[in-house]
Formats: C-alpha cells, sequence, structure tokens
C-alpha cells in the first residue's frame, strides 16, 4: 500500500470514527429530550387531573358564591372583583397547563412517529 493510500485510509478511520461520535452524541441528546419530555407529560397529566378533578370546580364555586354574595349586598364590588379574578385566574392557568400538555404530547407523538 503505497503511502498516499495508506493516508486515505487513515483519514476515511477518523471521518468515520467522528461521525460515529456524533451518532453517539445525538443518540444521547435525544434520548435525554425524550426522557426530558416524559417528564413534563407526568407532571402536565397530574395538574390536568387536579383541575378536572377539582380545580375547575372551586373556580365554578368561587364564581357563583361571589355572584351571590354581591347580589345580596354581603360583599363590595372590589372583593367581588377579587374573587372574579381568582376564578378566572384558576380557569386560566387550566388552560395553559392543557395547552402545554397537548404540545408535549404532539412532541411525544413525533419523536415515536406515532
Amino acid at each position: 500500500m503505497s503511502f498516499s493510500q495508506h493516508k486515505q485510509v487513515k483519514i476515511a478511520k477518523l471521518q468515520y470514527q467522528i461521525t460515529e461520535n456524533d451518532y453517539q452524541y445525538n443518540q444521547q441528546r435525544l434520548l435525554k429530550e425524550y426522557q426530558n419530555l416524559l417528564d413534563q407529560y407526568f407532571k402536565l397529566k397530574q395538574k390536568l387531573e387536579y383541575y378536572e378533578t377539582s380545580g375547575l370546580e372551586l373556580a365554578q364555586k368561587i364564581i357563583q358564591n361571589s355572584s351571590n354574595l354581591y347580589h345580596l349586598g354581603q360583599i363590595d364590588y372590589v372583593e367581588y372583583l377579587q374573587n372574579m379574578e381568582e376564578a378566572y385566574t384558576i380557569q386560566q392557568e387550566y388552560l395553559n397547563t392543557l395547552n402545554d400538555y397537548n404540545s408535549v404530547v404532539i412532541t411525544l407523538n413525533y419523536y415515536t412517529y406515532k
């Protein structure tokens, strides 16, 4: 084997090693991203379960009770607005959580080709 051929073989081996290292790095990176998505999925699922089992019901009760109390004159307008803000914040947090959950599910499906 000539010097030129030997040099080309050595370059090819180095290029192969670089490609292999890149592959291993990308595989580890994707695995870590996937694991992070799974962690997010379970956290968001748990938050959604809270909102769907009690959080949204609590918001609705706050709205109903505040409206009734305000109409009966038992709370003033400022307190009524504060209660409404609290209830709407709960509902908004639910919608934000649902949006985040759906985004994570879409991304997980992309990663798993579903």
